[in-house]
């Protein structure tokens, strides 16, 4: 097992999530994979 070690401010590193996407069985954005998923589709053939 490994020891937590305390991370300073400057080893800590920033993640930033400028936007989202998806390409699923259900459509190919985030929006028609919500609508499909709302509409009880199954996404899979």
């Amino acid at each position: 097992m490994t020891k937590h070690k305390d991370l300073t401010s400057l080893e800590r590193k920033r993640v930033v999530v400028t936007g989202m996407g998806m390409l699923t069985p259900l459509g190919h954005s985030v929006e028609e994979t919500w609508q499909g998923l709302i509409a009880g589709r199954s996404g899979i053939r």
